[in-house]
């Protein structure tokens, strides 16, 4: 992007959008800018910047950790062909080797109720149960967030207003399909038509009754790995 000609403002909130007659003013902490067209990438940090935006998703908290990185011997017999990994519970755990050697492993889930902290301990626990007879498994580092749950369990696309765009709701897959939209988004940005696009732009839908179903969610997160032990065990 810097190559590009793109200006990076890092640590600068937008805290409102007007509309103006050429285009668009976006009013922020160092200032305004002014733009012919804005896209909104926040997925689960929308807050009020666009009205009911952050009302059609919940934000669920998950987590990862990476180790140190790991003796070839071991790589090869965690994912010999270097894809990533899922499984099949019910509370999702991924893995995967990155280019450095390390093993990084995701989940198990996360809910509103745990912190990072909490969660990077379960997931280090989860990859000390998988693979641990291995050899050590040195933790080295964890980071935890916020992913966009959407109703349908698929990403967004809505244009409440002319030149404004907005991409969300990746449902914890962010990296590949955030990537993708991005792709999309700035295609309809250069004059893609709406209808030649892979992805439906649909308005903005505000999920019933949101709180209630963001704590139903964060309920199921905190039963489910549960429910795969109970079923572990019988099986």
């Amino acid at each position: 992007a810097n190559a590009l000609g793109a200006s990076l403002c890092l640590r600068t909130s937008a805290r409102a959008l007007h509309r103006s007659r050429d285009g668009w003013r976006v009013e922020t902490d160092g200032g305004d800018v002014r733009c012919a067209s804005v896209v909104v990438a926040t997925n689960a940090y929308s807050g009020s910047l666009v009205p009911g935006l952050h009302r059609s998703v919940v934000a669920l908290r998950a987590s990862q950790v990476a180790s140190r990185p790991l003796p070839e011997d071991m790589r090869t017999a965690i994912l010999p062909q270097r894809h990533v990994a899922s499984d099949r519970r019910r509370a999702l755990i991924s893995f995967r080797i990155s280019p450095c050697g390390r093993l990084i492993v995701g989940g198990p889930g996360g809910t509103r109720g745990l912190r990072g902290p909490a969660l990077q301990r379960a997931a280090r626990r989860t990859g000390q149960a998988l693979f641990g007879h291995l050899g050590t498994l040195d933790w080295e580092y964890g980071w935890s967030g916020h992913v966009a749950i959407t109703r349908d369990s698929q990403p967004h696309l809505h244009e409440p207003e002319r030149g404004l765009h907005v991409a969300l709701g990746y449902n914890g897959e962010g990296l590949a399909l955030g990537t993708a939209l991005g792709k999309l988004v700035a295609e309809r940005v250069c004059g893609r038509s709406a209808e030649s696009m892979d992805v439906a732009i649909t308005p903005i839908r505000r999920i019933p009754l949101h709180g209630v179903v963001g704590k139903a969610i964060a309920l199921g997160e905190r039963i489910l790995p549960m429910v795969d032990r109970i079923e572990q065990r019988l099986t």
